[in-house]
């Protein structure tokens, strides 16, 4: 199937609004970006661009990316996985430009306009982790730093907090999903407590180190069940929550969905971040800082959010 320019940016603005992209396009006109391959025509860096984002949108291999789109940019497949490296590491440098920490007045600005339990009514932030699947390399081991439970596939793990609209404020690179979210914690502490004053954050029970050791935080945790109650059925003792801890419970668990959707809909919109990522962790890293960002904008304009 040869596609032709106009039907690549066609495909790529199904998912990714035409003022988003002129936006990206804007940041790297003035770029030298060192592409391979005869690309001379003055629209040849907006179509490297396009194809770039339609490659990882679709997950679609070089060779038949290549024959797909030799029409436009007239460049062997080899030069089309130079040009694709390059090309995300530029969306990632324009990523950093759209998720912005912000400050306790941002976080509780788009906190207003969310309906939240009275219980849960000053949480401004969101806490998660989500993996994301990476090709092995031979046999998986359970045992390799690389291999998520989660997954049951090796993967990288992402950190990201994010805003009550679903925007993330942070995202972390990847790394091990071995390391479990209370060890990032004590890790960042530092960083957190000095980047995130005055954040309230709703999070889960990993992050209980973070409730007690993180100063200038707040955590909204889960209720563990600690009273020991005995149950007929099955002649046992059992752990459970009283009633008020149960109700707060599940409203936790309503509003902690919050964090949940922004990584399911990176994953729905990119097959490349559906499917495990083939190439250099260094190229997923700069793929799902992208994703993230094309979801962050598009949550300002659908919220009618201030840019920042």
């Amino acid at each position: 199937m040869t596609l032709t320019a106009r039907e690549v940016k066609k495909k790529v603005h199904k998912k990714i609004p035409h003022e988003c992209m002129g936006e990206i396009l804007n940041f790297v006109k003035n770029l030298d970006l060192h592409f391979w391959g005869s690309l001379i025509r003055k629209t040849a860096k907006e179509n490297a661009i396009y194809v770039a984002i339609y490659k990882d949108l679709e997950n679609i291999g070089y060779m038949s990316l290549n024959e797909d789109v030799q029409e436009i940019l007239h460049v062997s497949h080899k030069s089309l996985a130079h040009n694709q490296k390059i090309v995300r590491r530029v969306l990632s440098s324009w990523a950093k430009t759209i998720i912005k920490i912000g400050d306790k007045n941002k976080w509780d600005r788009v906190q207003e306009d969310i309906d939240l339990p009275k219980k849960l009514k000053d949480a401004n932030l969101l806490a998660d982790s989500a993996d994301f699947k990476i090709q092995a390399k031979g046999r998986m081991s359970k045992k390799h730093e690389d291999y998520s439970y989660k997954e049951e596939h090796y993967a990288q793990r992402f950190q990201g907090i994010v805003d009550m609209a679903g925007r993330f404020r942070y995202l972390s690179v990847g790394y091990s999903p071995k390391i479990h979210d209370s060890s990032f914690l004590k890790i960042n502490s530092h960083w957190i407590e000095q980047n995130f004053v005055g954040g309230v954050i709703v999070a889960d029970s990993h992050y209980s180190w973070g409730k007690l050791n993180i100063k200038n935080v707040k955590f909204y945790l889960k209720y563990i069940a600690r009273i020991s109650v005995w149950n007929e059925e099955t002649e046992q003792h059992e752990k459970r929550c009283t009633e008020e801890e149960e109700a707060f419970n599940k409203l936790h668990s309503e509003v902690r969905s919050r964090v949940e959707e922004p990584y399911a809909q990176l994953k729905n919109m990119w097959k490349a971040l559906k499917n495990p990522f083939a190439e250099s962790k260094t190229q997923h890293n700069y793929l799902v800082l992208f994703a993230a960002a094309v979801h962050n904008w598009k949550t300002t304009q659908n919220y009618g959010l201030d840019s920042e």
